[in-house]
Formats: structure tokens, sequence, C-alpha cells
């Protein structure tokens, strides 16, 4: 399976590109935000999923490891194959789906083309609790939320926890106390 690709940037396009790696062409399904920054004749390193079917070998590249790991959790989800993991990756930032997803937000789900209520409801069943501290990154709060999850609350009570308290508690420390007070 091809995991990374290094290579020139042959053609560009919003959703596909292709790659040359020493002398092959790779047709590369992208995200519409990764497929409008790269610009023909520039090289990228691309992180690839490779899917293959019984008639089709399909190449997705993405920017970052960890939009390859959400775009490989998506595709675990019964009903989500990679070009409709690609369309949920094109709704918004990994950061902003792993929110939603957290936050048991159906409705953000249910606004993207393909994706039903039942689809949306199965992606936050499927997934609230599959997220590692490395992807909670873009939270300020994720110190606090991987102490919370080490005593034992979900990713999305920890949060919900946070989200209520006072900005004045400014330390981990200090959220963690109030997060627990507000929790037990």
């Amino acid at each position: 399976m091809i995991g990374r690709l290094l290579g020139k940037i042959t053609e560009g396009g919003a959703t596909e590109i292709i790659i040359d790696v020493n002398g092959v062409g790779y047709r590369v399904n992208v995200p519409i935000s990764l497929g409008i920054k790269l610009v023909p004749d520039e090289t990228a390193t691309l992180h690839v999923h490779t899917a293959v079917r019984e008639n089709d070998i399909a190449l997705f590249g993405f920017a970052t490891k960890n939009d390859l790991r959400f775009f490989q959790k998506l595709i675990t989800v019964p009903g989500i194959g990679p070009k409709g993991a690609l369309n949920i990756l094109n709704r918004a930032p990994v950061s902003d789906l792993q929110n939603a997803i957290s936050s048991a937000d159906k409705n953000f789900f249910s606004t993207i083309s393909g994706i039903g209520a039942k689809t949306a409801e199965k992606i936050i069943i499927e997934l609230k609790n599959k997220f590692t501290t490395e992807e909670m990154a873009s939270n300020p709060d994720n110190d606090a939320i991987l102490a919370l999850v080490n005593l034992g609350y979900n990713v999305r009570e920890a949060r919900t926890a946070l989200d209520n308290i006072s900005k004045d508690f400014e330390g981990p420390e200090e959220r963690i106390r109030e997060a627990l007070k507000k929790l037990a």
C-alpha cells in the first residue's frame, strides 16, 4: 500500500491532483482545502490512504498525518466510504469535525450533502471516544481534558464541564478542580 508520496505536482485541481514521483504520475483525491493550496511545478508531500476495491484502486492524500488518521476513522463508520469521508472533510477543518463529534452535534453533520440524520448519529456514536491526546491538540484545554479522561470521564463530558467554567480559572489545575466539581 502507498502511505506517503513526495513529488512534484504536475496537475492541480480542487479535489484531484497528479503528483509525479520519479517519473510516475499518481492521481490523488484531496480535500478542497488542500487542493487549492497545491500549485503545479511545486514539490509536495502527501500522507496517503490507498483504497482498494474489486475494480478500482484510489489514492486519497492529506497534508498532515492527523487529517489522514481522521479520514481513516471516518471510513470505519458503517455507510461512510472514502468519497463520503472526503466529502465530510471538505465541510470543515478536522478540529471542527472533532468538536462536533465530541459535542454530539448531529445538525453539523446533517448539513453535509449525502449525510442524513441516521448517518450523522452513526458518525457520532462510532467516533466520539476515539480521539487521542494528539488529535485534541487544537483545544486550549487539552491538558485538562486529558486529565479528566484519565480519571474516567469521556472527552465529551470533559469538554462540556470545562466549557461551563468561568474564564477566571486559567491554569489547568484550577480548571480541572472546577470541572470535577461540575462533574460530581
